[in-house]
């Protein structure tokens, strides 16, 4: 975004997104300010369906929106989908998120996932946690079968630096090895607006 347009950019995915909480199998969707780059956000966006999302999409309310397009507010790096395929569910609220891009490596889904569920339980376990969500990436093209998305939801970098010094992720490192996958990607961001059903 550029930065003399945060706001009127803030404002107008404000108005989608307000939009998109009274569709059928809306879940929610979050605004994220990255902590490395001040003009970079992340927008996420979460349905019950891939069918309810293309239902929204062909929606009288949508297409009235989209054909008044925002000119100059952002420049979309990324669009993807991705289907959750692990979930690990916290106590707390999450104002803080840690994404993370991964290739799951030689021992497959299964490997990889077994893996990371003993990362959610030291997550759990040293606490302030919102969420911890791994994602399939839903690639039509067949380009990136092997990719993973994590996005882990925190109440602030306090929790998230707690976790990291947990001698329960320090055991879980230990017994992953060096042949475990490292993540190609890590990146921080701040909550900015969350959006949830407003059926």
């Amino acid at each position: 975004m550029p930065l003399d347009k945060h706001t009127a950019a803030i404002a107008r995915l404000t108005q989608l997104h307000g939009l998109m909480s009274q569709a059928p199998g809306f879940v929610s969707a979050q605004m994220w300010r990255y902590l490395g780059n001040a003009t970079q956000y992340l927008v996420t966006r979460t349905w019950g369906s891939a069918a309810v999302h293309a239902a929204y999409r062909q929606s009288d309310a949508q297409k009235a929106f989209a054909a008044n397009p925002a000119v100059g507010l952002w420049q979309n790096l990324l669009v993807q989908e991705w289907e959750d395929v692990q979930v690990a569910e916290g106590t707390s609220s999450g104002q803080f998120t840690v994404r993370n891009l991964y290739d799951i490596g030689p021992a497959g889904w299964d490997g990889f996932l077994a893996q990371r569920r003993g990362f959610d339980r030291a997550a759990l376990t040293s606490g302030g946690v919102q969420a911890l969500t791994t994602y399939r990436r839903l690639d039509r093209n067949g380009d990136a079968p092997n990719e993973a998305l994590l996005l882990r939801r925190w109440t602030g970098r306090a929790a998230y630096d707690r976790y990291l010094e947990h001698e329960d992720r320090a055991a879980c490192v230990a017994a992953a090895g060096e042949s475990a996958p490292r993540p190609a990607v890590t990146e921080c961001y701040e909550l900015v607006v969350e959006h949830l059903p407003q059926r």
